[in-house]
């Protein structure tokens, strides 16, 4: 630039306009190295777990100013500039048009070079010029014959909402999305992927959607990557900075924005549970066990059968799970045979049961169905005189001292720890009355029905359980 200020002779001047034009090229090429070399660890690898192409979901997950989105969006650039294929399709996704102008738009605008879009970016509230814009990156053209054509569709939540039909017909490469998605949203999106040669979707969101917590943060998939991000994570973060943006963000919300947790994690019911301590093999169970069972019957939800050991140290084992829906009577007792083997006859108790079994308002007082069908039966102590948390406390206690255990096999009660939680108003708060949900609790209701009756470890043969009337 100095030396086009002192350069007069006409000749020169050509000669170094037409350098310093290249050289804008070249800086604008390079846009995205230079980026690179300003991510964080996490950023960095979240890049590398994309690239690698070994994961199909890849996430880089956590609370607002964080870099998640930042450092994602240098991965996918450089993915669309350099690596995808001619004539493919992909999509960008987001919670709204000024969302995406302002963010996706704007960040691959400033980080591909801008001669091979087929559009301008005009600004933050306009983004590409359109609602929801389709660029074509290096556009196939009679003075560009070898254009690779590389469709981007940049879409919505709202857009969703508004038409839940605007994703069908889309055959997708691959997808970034950003910010807090609706399950929905990610389903249709995720089906979008399943006839994809690539399929990967890069995520950059703070899990404001439950189904993060399911999908990502407790899902056992090797075909999922993810990271959790915090604030320190973003290399253009101060301390300064983080505080005053934290006085900003409601109480109610800070979970979520400031400290990245999943939405459903403050509403949790068994915190408890930790997935590297509790779940264990079957070679957990001594030889010297002894044997009982606890079952929920199921309407409307499933019913659940599980078989439980107690080990001579006391410590309790969920050792296998029968889960079925729909099913007869006859046609579940014969299921539950089938899993427990000789270990029905081994039972200290007959199996103990949810106490509305012996009630009028279960189909024909099923309990004496299933003692007909070749299963008997103990009444479990009514919920209704107890209460719901007294079997709640004692599960939650159990696990604390590390008296409870599930084996690997069960993973219908595995995946009711992670998901069953308390009911909550609009600002995130447990409600006074009715506090637990009625759903992913079947094989929870049947572990709480056992643990009730106060199993222990007993050697010995079948005995009549206590019931409490």
């Amino acid at each position: 630039m100095s030396l086009s200020e002192t350069v007069t002779a006409p000749e020169d001047v050509a000669e170094v306009q037409t350098l310093l034009k290249a050289l804008e090229i070249q800086h604008s090429q390079q846009a995205i190295e230079r980026t690179i070399l300003k991510l964080s660890p996490k950023q960095l690898r979240t890049a590398d777990a994309w690239a690698s192409r070994k994961y199909k979901r890849i996430g880089a997950l956590g609370s607002n100013r964080s870099g998640k989105t930042f450092g994602g969006a240098a991965a996918y650039a450089q993915y669309l500039r350099d690596e995808a294929p001619p004539n493919s399709e992909h999509l960008c996704v987001t919670i709204s048009s000024a969302m995406s102008a302002k963010g996706q738009q704007k960040l691959l605008w400033e980080l591909i070079p801008h001669e091979m879009f087929d559009v301008e970016w005009t600004g933050p509230k306009n983004g590409f010029g359109s609602k929801n814009p389709i660029v074509i990156l290096d556009k196939r053209t009679p003075d560009n014959p070898k254009g690779r054509n590389v469709v981007i569709y940049f879409m919505t939540q709202s857009q969703h909402e508004d038409d839940r039909n605007a994703f069908e017909m889309m055959t997708i490469e691959t997808v970034w999305a950003d910010e807090s998605i609706s399950e929905e949203l990610y389903s249709a999106v995720s089906a979008r992927l399943t006839t994809s040669d690539d399929g990967r979707m890069l995520m950059t969101t703070i899990p404001g959607a439950e189904w993060v917590h399911e999908h990502v943060y407790i899902a056992d998939d090797p075909t999922l990557w993810f990271e959790l991000f915090e604030w320190s994570d973003n290399p253009v973060m101060t301390e300064e900075k983080w505080l005053n943006f934290c006085k900003s963000v409601p109480i109610h919300e800070r979970d979520i924005r400031i400290e990245g947790k999943p939405a459903i994690a403050g509403t949790i019911v068994y915190p408890e549970f930790d997935r590297e301590r509790h779940i264990v093999p079957h070679s957990f169970v001594d030889k010297e066990a002894c044997w009982y069972a606890g079952m929920d019957e199921g309407m409307d939800h499933p019913t659940a059968w599980l078989l439980v050991a107690i080990n001579p140290d006391g410590k309790m084992v969920v050792y296998d799970e029968y889960i079925s829906r729909n099913q007869t009577i006859p046609q579940d007792v014969e299921g539950i045979k089938a899993l427990a083997g000789d270990k029905l006859e081994k039972l200290v108790w007959p199996t103990v049961a949810d106490p509305a079994m012996w009630q009028s308002r279960k189909a024909g007082m099923s309990a004496d169905l299933y003692y007909r069908a070749g299963l008997d039966l103990t009444k479990g102590l009514p919920t209704s005189k107890f209460g719901e948390n007294q079997g709640v406390a004692q599960i939650k206690e159990m696990l604390r001292h590390d008296e409870l255990f599930v084996c690997e096999s069960c993973q219908h009660l595995i995946r009711n720890f992670a998901l069953w939680k308390y009911k909550r108003d609009q600002q995130n708060r447990p409600l006074a009355k009715d506090a637990y949900e009625d759903k992913n609790n079947d094989a929870l209701d049947a572990l709480r029905y056992l643990i009730t009756m106060g199993p222990v470890f007993k050697r010995g043969g079948r005995q009549k359980a206590t019931v409490i009337s």
